[in-house]
């Protein structure tokens, strides 16, 4: 399968450790390494010899009434992932563009009739919208609205309280109170499945 399916691109593979698992895994790390691996077996002694294939996750089959939820939890955790490598272009003054992982955004807020955007290298710049419009754009990311005029990156939060988010670059953000439900729920599913 793997050679005649080589221009095809798969992400994700559920293999079964017993029935070739360890050597379709070579393979397929010699075509795509950033693939994720997740290894099903009955023996789970053999779970240390996977070690060397870095995978993504495991499956024990001899608990067959959780393999579903399992499945579902490692999908959320790839998605998570996922999201943080999403690339966003930026529209710039002059007809400039700019493109930026998620992961490298700090923060975004409200300027005028700009947005100033925030990234991890200490730089800043500004495009045009409404924060209104980048929440839309960027929801299906880390980066929450936390009050009228900002979204935060999550994965930057080093902590919270009622009233302010800390981040990493030692700013302090209020936490407007018609956003701490949708802010909180996001956030807490963010750490649930990054565990």
């Amino acid at each position: 399968m793997l050679d005649k399916d080589r221009e095809l691109i798969f992400e994700i593979f559920f293999l079964d450790i017993i029935l070739n698992g360890f050597e379709i895994a070579n393979r397929i790390k010699l075509y795509n390494d950033k693939a994720y691996i997740v290894f099903m077996t009955i023996k789970q002694d053999l779970v240390y010899d996977s070690f060397k294939y870095m995978p993504f996750g495991f499956l024990c089959k001899d608990k067959i009434e959780c393999i579903e939820s399992e499945i579902d939890d490692i999908m959320l955790r790839i998605q998570y992932l996922r999201n943080k490598e999403k690339n966003i272009v930026f529209e710039l003054p002059y007809t400039e563009r700019t493109i930026v992982s998620c992961r490298e955004i700090i923060m975004l807020y409200s300027h005028r009739n700009y947005v100033i955007v925030c990234v991890n290298n200490g730089k800043e710049f500004q495009v045009r919208g409404t924060i209104k419009n980048w929440e839309e754009s960027l929801k299906d990311t880390h980066i929450a609205r936390v009050n009228r005029t900002c979204l935060v990156n999550m994965d930057y939060i080093l902590k919270m309280d009622k009233h302010n988010i800390y981040i990493s670059d030692n700013k302090v953000i209020s936490l407007g109170k018609k956003y701490i439900g949708s802010f909180c729920q996001k956030y807490f599913e963010m750490k649930r499945i990054r565990g």
